[in-house]
This record gives structure tokens, C-alpha cells and sequence, in this order.
């Protein structure tokens, strides 16, 4: 994955002499590479006064702010390395808002064609702007029990 060109310029100002990676010194095993960078990570937390800070974190933050910038949940998936699309939105459905925000409008276009909404929905004066059922702020308290029904 590439990285920002300003991080890179960064990593470049502090390249050693001799060393071929940037996160890795070649000099050890890639799994004791992975715990060395946690551990570089965690002391950075700590110093910064982060608690319970977990590498991890970093991902999940990554994950939000695609998705809170309108980046496709494919294209999380992908960035995140998922097999599935479907692992990306078990983890991270919450955040999609733009999913978020086309099933509320489905379920309001339900709510305004509902005959019981419609009709115990209250009624405004003439010359005021009518509301939509589903944005009365009807409450299951307004319908009387007897037509109270749960759909599945």
C-alpha cells in the first residue's frame, strides 16, 4: 500500500546508513518485526498518555474515517484486506452513513404509505404544512392497543 508522499519524504530524512526497510531492520525474524513496531507503538501511547492503546486501534480508526468520508464499504473491505465485504460490515456497518441514511429513508417511504400511520397520524389546521406520518413523532402510545401489530 502506498504511503503519503509527506510520510515518505519523513522516513526518508531519517534513513541510516546501510538499512534497506523502513520498518523492518532485515536483521531478524518478520514476525519479531511485527512485535518490535507494537511495542514502538505502544511506548509512543504511553508517552502520549493514550490508555489501552492496541495497534489495532489504528486500523478501526483508519476503517471510521473512510467510511465517514463517504469511501465505499468495497473499497474498506479492500483497503483492509477482507476476504469478504461482509467481514468489513459485521465490524463496521455503524459507521456507513450513507447506508445509514438510505435505509432511514426507506423505512420513512414505508411509515408515509402505512394505512394504520396514515390513520391515526394528527391531523394539521389548513394552511399549515402537513408532516409526513413517519415524522409526526407518532409513538405506539397514540394507536390504540387494539391495532397495535408487530410485522416480521
Amino acid at each position: 500500500m502506498a504511503l503519503p508522499d509527506v510520510v515518505v519524504a519523513a522516513l526518508d530524512a531519517l534513513e541510516e546508513p546501510g538499512r534497506d526497510h523502513y520498518f523492518w531492520t532485515g536483521r531478524s525474524e518478520p514476525e519479531t518485526a511485527a512485535n518490535y513496531w507494537r511495542g514502538r507503538l505502544r511506548r509512543v501511547a504511553e508517552a502520549a498518555g493514550v490508555q489501552g492503546f492496541h495497534p489495532h486501534r489504528l486500523r478501526d480508526t483508519f476503517a471510521v474515517e473512510l467510511l465517514l468520508a463517504d469511501v465505499s464499504m468495497g473499497d474498506v473491505s479492500t483497503l483492509l484486506g477482507h476476504s469478504s465485504v461482509a467481514t468489513t460490515e459485521r465490524y463496521y456497518a455503524p459507521w456507513n452513513l450513507a447506508r445509514r441514511e438510505r435505509l432511514g429513508l426507506i423505512v420513512r417511504d414505508v411509515h408515509q404509505r402505512d394505512p394504520i400511520l396514515l390513520e391515526f397520524t394528527p391531523k394539521k389546521p389548513p394552511g399549515t404544512a402537513a408532516t409526513a406520518p413517519g415524522e409526526a413523532g407518532l409513538a405506539t402510545h397514540h394507536v390504540p392497543k387494539a391495532t397495535r401489530r408487530a410485522y416480521a
